[in-house]
């Protein structure tokens, strides 16, 4: 006698995610860089972003003791040749 397993896999089927209710919000773009990001940016070390703060006129607003970096400012001033 030949037994049939009792349970088998289906192999072919495939997994939906539920509908999500309401709408879908679209991500909100980033307008600030902290220091670890605009040194990512840059591709300078902190130490380099602080001179270039003081020596250079790298744009920067300081709440307290942290420092925040617009993109588009930072963009810009990155875009003019004689900031480096």
């Amino acid at each position: 006698m030949t037994s049939t397993p009792r349970h088998t896999t289906d192999t072919t089927a495939t997994w939906t995610p539920p509908a999500t209710e309401g709408p879908t919000v679209a991500p909100v773009p980033r307008v600030t860089l902290n220091q670890r990001e605009a040194c990512e940016a840059l591709g300078v070390s902190p130490a380099t972003l602080r001179e270039l703060e003081a020596e250079h006129g790298l744009p920067v607003r300081r709440i307290g003791r942290r420092a925040m970096y617009g993109v588009e400012a930072l963009t810009r001033w990155a875009s003019e040749p004689n900031n480096i």
